[in-house]
């Protein structure tokens, strides 16, 4: 008893002792963003998995993330252009190393080509687009859609870039996803208008083979109409065009006068999304695969396929 006592009593020393280090941190990024001091919004909503083949099974989380343009206004190292120093370095290479709040995308120099190495990602971002649809008109504006880095750690199975035409009207959805736990990503380029279905290129689940297609339904986030933020992608069978599974994101605005508190209580009541990601990832395969008795289906890099 009195070892649990002490076992307890430390726990919460280090939780206060952490609150402490933090708190500094937390309320000047609480601060940055709640008065509009960088061009991020916040947004709040759920994701939903639901899985209808193989086994039925379908779950539904919280989830946060943040909506940020990405710029090419990175080489005024002076702080005399429009970005401060903590976005430009956000808008070049996608990171906020260090602090507690950051947004940032494992763009990946394989992935997105090696000629653009060191360039701004919207500038990347950019290039894919027009190596996908040479003949499309240039992107003008690129917004990312990313999971939140807190405490230094970031863990995005999905990263969306909304890309928008001259006009300022929705042209491209750029999604990059990542794959657990091979740390592999790959690069999907959809229309806004058109074909919005494409052929799975990578591993992803332990549960899926690589007979299936992604079907994607979005709509603009930057709509100005009031609708929530939505992004449904489809599993799709080879065989006969059944939905094996999908996933969905809806994401609301959080009020700008809201946006302070809704930081801090993040930040000083919840695990980072980080970690809130990976175990929930985690639990629900223990689930699949222990409850459910879904089959494994391993990587084909390492079982001989292609």
């Amino acid at each position: 008893m009195a070892l649990a006592v002490v076992a307890a009593w430390a726990v919460w020393l280090v939780h206060k002792c952490a609150v402490l280090a933090t708190r500094f941190e937390v309320e000047s990024g609480c601060e940055r963003l709640a008065d509009g001091g960088e061009p991020i919004e916040l947004l709040d909503g759920f994701t939903t998995h639901s899985r209808s083949l193989t086994a039925k099974h379908k779950f539904t989380y919280p989830v946060w993330m943040v909506l940020a343009e990405m710029t090419e206004d990175d080489d005024d190292d002076d702080g005399d252009g429009e970005l401060s120093p903590w976005m430009r370095r956000l808008a070049r290479d996608g990171s906020r190393l260090g602090g507690w709040f950051g947004v940032r995308t494992g763009v990946d120099d394989e992935v997105w080509g090696a000629g653009t190495v060191g360039q701004p990602v919207a500038r990347r971002v950019r290039a894919v687009v027009a190596a996908h649809a040479p003949e499309a008109a240039p992107v003008a504006r690129v917004f990312m859609l990313s999971s939140a880095q807190a405490a230094g750690m970031l863990f995005n199975p999905i990263t969306v870039f909304y890309c928008y035409d001259g006009d300022d009207k929705l042209a491209w959805l750029v999604a990059e996803v990542t794959n657990t736990p091979w740390g592999e990503r790959v690069v999907y380029v959809l229309p806004s208008d058109g074909e919005k279905r494409v052929r799975k290129a990578m591993h992803v689940s332990p549960f899926n083979t690589m007979g299936y297609d992604y079907e994607f339904q979005f709509n603009d986030p930057r709509s100005g109409d009031g609708s929530a933020l939505s992004l449904t992608i489809t599993l799709r069978s080879d065989d006969d065009d059944a939905a094996a599974m999908y996933a969905c994101l809806v994401l609301r605005p959080v009020a700008a006068s809201s946006r302070r508190a809704f930081l801090a209580h993040k930040a000083l009541t919840a695990l980072p999304p980080a970690v809130v990601t990976w175990l929930r990832i985690h639990f629900e395969a223990a689930v699949l695969f222990g409850w459910r008795r879904v089959p494994f289906v391993n990587h084909p890099k390492y079982s001989g396929g292609e």
